[in-house]
């Protein structure tokens, strides 16, 4: 892997373990409203398919999408309010992370975090877990609202802002690191190659589907690869 330049990953399920703080965050949410807070199963699909939690909310919701564009945004703002009051309380970072981004730095490699997360949200995290200082960009849910930009596994953040700032001449020199659907389905659309975090969220026979061009069951083997 040492001919790769640029590193993209994912945030949640790849970078870190955020299965409990979502599931937190999601609970709070419906019972805020005074909903029923869906079945684990469902919450379990909806966080390992790598959506926003704009569209995550709207497919879980009873009345979906005839939901009024300011009612779902009201529940979005609550579960980031309430996510980001736990997030340091449940969140952890996935074994080989923090030696993993330290060791691409050291290698002057380019490292960028491109989450469909809010940006303040993937912010506060990576400063509070130090993973900060390792990366290039972060690229999250509202970082570019001048571009009206659309998320993973929309092309866009790549085309649009990732080539041109970086300068970025061969897309074989990009690996796409994610644990979705969503992540995986970007690389494809952004015609780079993919590796796959099997130890996340995603849905195995989806994202395999996808033929990704590496697998890894821990983030201490893109370390070795990286010799």
């Amino acid at each position: 892997m040492t001919h790769f330049n640029y590193f993209l990953f994912d945030y949640d399920g790849t970078l870190c373990h955020t299965h409990d703080t979502i599931n937190r965050a999601m609970e709070a949410t419906f019972l805020e409203y005074n909903l029923t807070v869906p079945d684990e199963q469902v919450r379990l699909k909806a966080i390992g398919s790598g959506i926003t939690i704009h569209d995550a909310l709207i497919s879980m919701h009873p009345q979906g999408s005839s939901l009024l564009p300011e009612e779902i945004a009201a529940m979005v703002k609550f579960y980031r309010s309430i996510y980001s009051t736990v997030d340091t309380r449940y969140t952890i970072l996935f074994p080989g992370a923090m030696e993993l981004l330290e060791a691409l730095k050291t290698a002057q490699k380019t490292v960028v975090v491109l989450s469909n997360k809010g940006i303040e949200t993937v912010k506060n995290s990576l400063t509070c877990f130090g993973l900060d200082k390792y990366t290039d960009l972060i690229i999250a849910d509202g970082s570019l609202p001048e571009l009206s930009m659309k998320m993973k596994p929309d092309p866009a953040s790549y085309v649009t802002v990732i080539k041109k700032k970086f300068n970025i001449r061969n897309d074989d020199e990009v690996l796409m690191i994610g644990d979705t659907y969503s992540d995986l389905l970007f690389a494809k659309n952004c015609g780079i190659k993919s590796c796959w975090a099997a130890y996340g969220y995603g849905d195995k026979e989806l994202c395999m589907s996808l033929k990704p061009e590496y697998v890894i069951t821990e983030l201490k083997e893109l370390v070795g690869a990286l010799g």
